[in-house]
């Protein structure tokens, strides 16, 4: 039936083509959190060497100090995301499952006008 094999387009796709999106989003963030992991062995050594005197006091808390902006910024971009995570799929499921009604709807009305043909034979 012609009904079934169009339906995908008008959900299905849509609803995968979302998810493909954010799986390259979240591929990303191996990267992002190896940057961060990155700052932070950064803000020790600096600390290691202001404690033998290899560094000025003031510059490993420079160090320390960008780290943080780093941190902040790195979490806010995680809640950031969290938050258009919730929207974008709460939008592509509304999405998904009012095709799925309205697809069901055309079936349900292909049933009803199959059984009024029996009526008159």
């Amino acid at each position: 039936m012609a009904l079934f094999a169009e339906q995908p387009k008008n959900d299905l796709f849509l609803m995968l083509d979302s998810l493909s999106l954010y799986q390259g989003l979240l591929s990303n963030f191996p990267d992002i959190i190896h940057l961060q992991k990155g700052a932070f062995a950064k803000v020790k050594e600096s600390q290691r060497m202001s404690d033998e005197g290899k560094m000025d006091q003031e510059e490993a808390d420079g160090i320390r100090k960008r780290c943080r902006v780093v941190g902040f910024a790195l979490q806010a971009e995680m809640n950031h995301f969290h938050e258009r995570r919730i929207l974008d799929f709460k939008k592509m499921m509304q999405s998904y499952i009012r095709e799925q009604i309205a697809f069901y709807q055309r079936v349900s009305q292909k049933l009803e006008e199959t059984l009024r043909r029996y009526d008159s034979l």
